[in-house]
């Protein structure tokens, strides 16, 4: 009883501060079913218990719905005792197998927490995930009582439990049919090869049956991925091997411990860790006795081999790792090696260690079959069923020590690891409390206090400061329903009966088609975590609108580029021009900024060439034919960008024509409901047949990223021809354009269809164009780096003349706005203006979104030519909606 207090103690400072956490992202979606049981809810399904695969989720918190209504103290003073409860289970079931001694370890250790401590703090996941550790511990302690006594009533528990697992968590339970297939093979089948192995055999049907009914017959898709991954890897795809061997690291060594690790610098760490790692081998291994010799240099040697073969293997272009994410991933593999290494030297529970060690294992290759390249975090909820069996084997470890001086060492290591688990997730837990769960609470009591009530067909439209984003999406994000959903149960209607906007486009659109009353707006501007209510200037624009224009300043603004003479030529450098609004203008809706402005390249005649922008890097320059070539590419690019572009499906507003809207920030995506048959496309469609050979594409979602895709092309629109097949296992989280070549073939048509993506969602596209063969020997991506910056290294004065002659003396430059006093630039990536250099006024115009309350300064920069401009006069208009 008195070891259980301490457990309470140590549950309390690394769990306590839940008791003070507010309702945030996916735990809307919770509290919405809560007040809509019958109703289907996203992933909840229908009834207090639900469907699916996430069945039961809201169950546990009926009772408490019904008496405490949504005061949320209960709700997770709920959680802290049911955690309470799994670590007092885990105590109890490793004191039957190991001993009180290892109970208590593994009781500590456990209720440390930190690892997997994001599927405690959430209110979906935490009371199915502490339900599923009592579970799967009865259901290894009945298991090993069947082992130790051979009583029939053992195993039939062990049945009982493991039916109870799946059926109560099967989200989180799907590898668990290995784990009963393992302690046949490593405790029973090798006794009487023949015999043991029918008998084992037996046994595992009833596992296999309730296994084949819930995962197989239910047509879970994760199934059969795991016989697909090993396959992969034994041909030779050894970087799908990085999502196990970085989460294992991830487990084993938290985040907490390799980002101090990481303070001494990458290289010495290399060799400090692999220091330690041999001497950790020497210490283990190392004997008088020969075999203890062979054993040690067998493991030093896989280390080394490890250690070249990581090196190798996550450097690839396929992964695009950095140094951290590469040293993770070593470090996880050489710990594997490690534990492997443990086996060897234990006297006492070495088949239940083996056990346990492919557990973490296996429960971890779980999710690695279907999301190899995911890396999951020290706190990540998926590792919760990999922590049980990690704090097992260290338990066993514990009561194997022998020698006083080494039993020291070890126990230190393994407090020392709890500890600071324990400190971590009160950290951890505060972190949450202040960037995440309070700033919710607070958006959602200045909001009430402005709304206190709503009814059917009001709309709110929150303006969000690009610094405040993450609070709002924890205050909003719902996994599986929309986003009205975190309104609908705190102001007690319907998530259909309200309407919800971030973006200012979207409310417009939606007032233009009769389907927003504007008296209905209630509108925000979210920035330092403070709301502020700007219904009243929206709703005046969408009824009488805002004054016409407003004249800034109408005298003369002049600024040129600054030429200066160095060793490897002329440099020019326009820096920027900065213009003060005085008081401001309102920025509650779109803004046109309108001007006059002369522009000119500077007179070159004493400049030495070649030209040279300040701020480029050294390069070399631009060979002449490279010039046209690619000059002629651009020009013919924003002729094809200018296709009909189709597709089979879309989701909400990531619609086709993101595509070709020359804005990398916005994407087009597929039907994600429709993405289930995987063969969602988009297709170009060209004015005329053309002979094309290359398609152009950029990625729009890391996670999302395509993995199997197809090109075909056609000429009329009917009959397709494919043309080229990818498959390949890679991230792409930058906007790099990726190039497809294929043989150079007419078509008015050219289809890209996807078959599979890296997290099985559907992919996302930012940008995508075709290329003619005519370009077949340009490099793409060199041509695409030129044409952001043509005038950065200009070789001579004739080519400096081409320049200005294909661009038709166009340039452009970037247009800046600062909200109110905060001194932080803003834009987006389509805000920039085309200046026209041949020494005439012209008159410019640039749409500003929304953004904040007051614009007080625009700034144009990054010009892409040396220029001599003259701006005269500036006013602001306000279009009508």
């Amino acid at each position: 009883m008195n070891f259980i207090l301490v457990l309470f103690f140590v549950i309390v400072i690394s769990y306590g501060q839940i008791l003070g956490m507010h309702v945030w992202q996916d735990d809307n979606g919770l509290f919405f079913k809560l007040a809509h049981i019958n109703e289907p809810a996203g992933y909840f399904g229908i009834g207090p218990f639900g469907t699916g695969t996430y069945k039961y989720t809201i169950a546990p918190y009926i009772p408490i719905y019904k008496i405490f209504g949504y005061a949320t103290f209960p709700y997770f003073f709920l959680n802290l005792i049911l955690y309470s409860l799994s670590v007092i289970c885990v105590y109890k079931v490793f004191s039957r197998i190991l001993g009180e001694k290892g109970g208590k370890i593994a009781g500590f250790l456990y209720a440390a927490g930190y690892i997997a401590s994001d599927g405690i703090i959430r209110l979906f996941s935490s009371p199915l995930f502490s339900l599923s550790i009592i579970l799967i511990s009865l259901f290894l302690l009945s298991y090993w009582n069947y082992y130790r006594w051979k009583k029939i009533g053992w195993y039939f528990f062990a049945v009982l439990f493991f039916f109870l697992a799946i059926e109560f968590i099967r989200a989180r339970t799907h590898y668990l049919i290995g784990v009963a297939i393992l302690f046949e093979l490593i405790f029973f089948s090798f006794r009487q090869p023949l015999k043991s192995t029918l008998q084992s055999l037996l046994r595992l049907i009833p596992f296999a049956a309730i296994f084949y009914q819930y995962y197989v017959l239910g047509a879970d898709h994760r199934t059969g991925q795991i016989k697909i991954y090993v396959l992969s890897i034994l041909n030779g795809d050894f970087q799908k091997l990085y999502g196990l061997v970085s989460s294992w690291s991830n487990l084993v060594f938290p985040d907490w411990l390799t980002n101090k690790l990481f303070l001494v610098g990458t290289r010495p760490l290399w060799f400090i860790a692999i220091s330690v790692l041999v001497f950790i081998l020497a210490l283990l291994l190392l004997r008088k006795n020969l075999k203890s010799r062979i054993l040690f240099l067998f493991f030093v040697l896989a280390l080394g081999i490890w250690t070249i073969a990581s090196k190798t293997i996550f450097t690839t272009t396929l992964l695009n790792l950095g140094a951290r994410e590469i040293f993770i991933a070593f470090l996880g593999g050489a710990l594997i090696i490690i534990f492997f290494a443990v086996y060897f030297v234990l006297k006492r529970f070495k088949n239940l260690y083996l056990l346990l060690f492919a557990w973490a294992v296996l429960n971890i290759l779980a999710y690695s079959a279907y999301n190899p390249t995911a890396s999951y975090e020290s706190i990540n909820r998926y590792l919760t069923h990999s922590f049980f069996p990690l704090v097992g084997m260290f338990s066993i470890f514990s009561v194997n020590v022998g020698g006083k001086n080494l039993k020291i060492i070890i126990m230190g290591l393994i407090i020392a690891w709890g500890l600071g688990n324990v400190i971590n997730s009160a950290i951890y837990q505060n972190r949450i409390l202040t960037v995440r769960s309070n700033p919710v609470r607070n958006f959602y009591q200045q909001l009430k206090k402005y709304v206190p009530s709503v009814k059917k067909g009001d709309v709110f439209y929150f303006d969000v400061a690009p610094s405040d984003r993450s609070y709002y999406n924890d205050a909003f994000s719902v996994a599986s329903m929309p986003e009205t959903t975190a309104l609908a149960w705190r102001y007690g209607v319907d998530r259909y009966d309200i309407k919800l906007f971030t973006s200012f486009d979207e409310l417009n659109s939606q007032v233009k088609e009769g389907k927003v009353d504007p008296k209905h707006i209630y509108s925000f501007w979210y920035s330092g975590k403070n709301l502020s209510d700007t219904s009243v200037g929206v709703r005046k624009y969408f009824l009488t609108g805002l004054p016409d224009k407003k004249m800034i300043f109408d005298e003369q603004l002049s600024f040129k580029a600054r030429l200066t003479k160095g060793k490897e030529g002329t440099y020019w450098e326009n820096g920027e021009v900065v213009i003060d609004l005085g008081e401001g203008v309102e920025s509650l809706v779109p803004t046109e900024v309108v001007f006059e402005a002369k522009s000119l390249y500077p007179n070159l005649d004493t400049a030495d060439f070649p030209l040279v922008a300040a701020s480029s890097s050294p390069k070399s320059v631009p060979n002449p034919s490279f010039v046209k070539t690619a000059l002629s590419y651009g020009q013919e690019k924003n002729i094809l960008m200018r296709a009909n572009y189709e597709s089979s499906s879309f989701w909400q507003e990531r619609k086709i024509g993101n595509l070709n809207d020359s804005n990398t920030s916005t994407v087009w995506q597929p039907d994600r409901i429709k993405w289930k048959d995987r063969r969602e496309w988009f297709q170009i469609n060209l004015n005329g047949v053309r002979k094309v050979s290359k398609l152009v594409w950029i990625n729009g979602f890391g996670n999302n990223t395509p993995t199997k895709y197809k090109v075909e092309v056609s000429i009329d629109g009917k009959i397709w021809t494919e043309v080229v097949k990818v498959e390949e296992t890679l991230r792409i989280d930058d906007k790099t354009p990726r190039i497809i070549f294929f043989k150079p073939i007419e078509a008015r048509n050219v289809r890209m269809t996807f078959l599979e993506s890296l997290n099985g969602d559907s992919p996302g596209i930012a940008e995508a164009w075709v290329v003619s063969s005519d370009f077949e020997n340009l490099d793409i991506m060199a041509a695409e780096n030129f044409l952001l910056s043509p005038f950065s290294r200009v070789s001579d004065m004739d080519i400096f003349t081409l320049l200005a002659s294909f661009l038709r003396s166009f340039g452009r430059v970037k247009v800046y706005w600062m909200e109110g006093d905060t001194n932080i630039w803003q834009t987006t990536e389509v805000s920039s203006i085309n200046l026209i250099y041949d020494g005439n006024f012209h008159r410019y115009s640039i749409t500003i979104p929304p953004k904040g309350l007051v614009i007080k300064k625009l700034k144009l920069a990054d010009f892409t030519a040396p220029s001599e401009i003259i701006i005269k006069g500036l006013e602001v208009l306000w279009p009508r909606p």
